[in-house]
C-alpha cells in the first residue's frame, strides 16, 4: 500500500488505484464536479492501466479519448451506450474482443499502434471509421 498527498493531508491508497482512471480523474480532465454529466473526456499520457468501474456513471459519455496510455486490455465501456466516438490509440491493447459490444451508435473507432493482431473479433460492431493502423 503507497501514500499520495492531497491537499497537503497523507492518504493510503492501494495497488489498484495505481494507473487507474478513478472518478477524481474523469472529474478534473472533464472539467465537471459530477461524473454523471460528462460528455466528452480526454486523458492522455497518464499511464492508465485500466478503467476500472468509474465509466459506469458517465452514462451521458458521447466521446471517450485515452490515447498514449498504458491500456491493455478494453474494459469498463458496456455502460457507455451513447458513445460516438472512442480513441485508445497508442496504447497496449493486444484484444477487442467483446470489449466493444452493446456500443451501438459508436461511429468512430481509433486503435492505432496497439498489439492487436489481425482478425480479431470485432463481430457486433456497427459501421463507422475504424483505424488499425500500425498493429501487428
Amino acid at each position: 500500500m503507497g501514500e499520495k498527498l492531497i491537499n497537503g493531508i497523507q492518504h493510503d491508497i492501494s495497488c489498484e488505484e495505481i494507473g487507474m482512471l478513478t472518478a477524481a480523474v474523469i472529474k478534473k480532465e472533464a472539467g465537471e464536479y459530477d461524473v454523471e454529466v460528462v460528455q466528452r473526456l480526454r486523458v492522455t499520457r497518464q499511464a492508465l492501466v485500466g478503467l476500472g468501474e468509474s465509466l459506469k456513471a458517465c452514462a451521458l459519455l458521447v466521446d471517450l479519448a485515452l490515447p498514449h496510455n498504458r491500456l491493455t486490455r478494453l474494459e469498463g465501456l458496456g455502460s457507455c451506450l451513447r458513445l460516438a466516438s472512442l480513441d485508445l490509440s497508442y496504447n497496449r491493447i493486444s484484444r477487442v474482443g467483446g470489449g466493444l459490444k452493446g456500443l451501438i451508435n459508436l461511429r468512430s473507432l481509433d486503435l492505432r499502434a496497439n498489439a492487436i493482431e489481425a482478425g480479431d473479433d470485432l463481430e457486433g460492431l456497427s459501421h463507422g471509421q475504424w483505424n488499425f493502423q500500425w498493429n501487428i
